[in-house]
């Protein structure tokens, strides 16, 4: 619905998703927050995954609607946190390697 400018309605839908699926759906919420173009949300969201330890976080991030987060400084931040291997395509596209490579949490 954002994409065919009625946010009104789209917002409405979005708060009644939100305290449905906030505790069970958070990559999604995320995926909608980027779909809207409103990054800090986005990354409310694509934390609270993390946080859940989410396993469709992993293929959520991978949908090309998340592309022009690659410049965003937030996002090399957050694939790090994931501690993804070296070799997964997402961390080769990073123009830095991540420091800290412990033990992976999702």
């Amino acid at each position: 619905m954002y994409a065919l400018k009625k946010s009104q309605d789209a917002d409405h839908l979005l708060t009644k998703y939100i305290k449905k699926y906030g505790e069970t759906d958070p990559d999604n919420i995320a995926a909608i927050y980027v779909e809207k173009g409103d990054r800090d949300y986005a990354f409310k969201w694509l934390n609270k995954a993390y946080e859940q330890r989410a396993y469709p976080l992993v293929n959520t991030i991978r949908f090309p609607m998340f592309k022009p987060f690659y410049s965003d400084t937030r996002w090399k931040d957050f694939l790090c946190k994931l501690k993804l291997p070296e070799d997964h395509w997402l961390i080769e596209s990073l123009d830095e390697p991540c420091q800290d490579k412990g033990d992976s949490r999702l």
